[in-house]
Formats: structure tokens, sequence, C-alpha cells
């Protein structure tokens, strides 16, 4: 059933139960508009979500991802390494590693914790 179809005592009724201060001198056209910006006031508003990277970057929000320096990678794994690590880089930006049949490879744009994480599960 419409709010157009509600009698004037109604909407009355149904907009003082909304919180609103209800005016006798309101048409029904009024209480109309009064109940359904209470409503839309109400109403959670939709996320907008940007998931493609803008094409011009000066319109960039986040800066781009670092890379983790390899010597800093090596240093950290160093007693991992002692102990039988292999640790390489095939690229500039990519870490590999090796340890009796267990290999891991990932990017040196994670965290040093993650790479940290990822060279202890090869040593076990």
């Amino acid at each position: 059933m419409a709010l157009n179809d509600k009698s004037l005592t109604e909407l009355r009724g149904m907009y003082s139960a909304m919180g609103g201060n209800v005016n006798f001198s309101d048409t029904k056209t009024v209480l109309v508009t009064k109940i359904n910006l209470r409503i839309s006031d109400r109403m959670p508003k939709p996320e907008v979500i940007q998931t493609a990277v803008p094409e011009d970057q000066r319109l960039r929000t986040v800066a781009p991802a670092a890379n983790m320096d390899q010597a800093e990678v090596v240093a950290t794994l160093q007693p991992l390494i002692d102990a039988g690590l292999r640790l390489t880089f095939p690229a500039h930006d990519q870490w590999m590693m090796q340890h009796l049949n267990k290999t891991d490879s990932g990017s040196l744009r994670v965290p040093l914790r993650v790479i940290v994480g990822c060279a202890r599960e090869v040593m076990r």
C-alpha cells in the first residue's frame, strides 16, 4: 500500500512514530515528502568501490608499492641461510627459497615478516 493511499491521520501517526514533530497544518503531500525524506536519511548509503587503477597516474590515491631490498632480505634470513636455506632472486623483484624438497617463491613487494614466515615454513 503506497503512502498516497493513507489517510492524513495515518500519515501523521507514521511521521510521529519516526521521530518527527507533527504540524497539523501540513498537507498530505507535505507529510508524504517528509516521510520519504526520513526514510532516505536512515537508509545506508551505497559504498563506492574503485577497483580499477586510474589510467592517469596523477589521480592515484595510494602510492605504488615499493620493493624490498634484496640485501635486507638476505641479512634478515642469514641465520636460516647458514642452517641450509637456499635463497635466490630469479628477477629483480622476486625471491625463491629451497630446503630439501620444499620450495617457495614470491614477490619482494610483500612485507619482510611474510618472507620470514615463508622461510620458516620451508625450513620445517
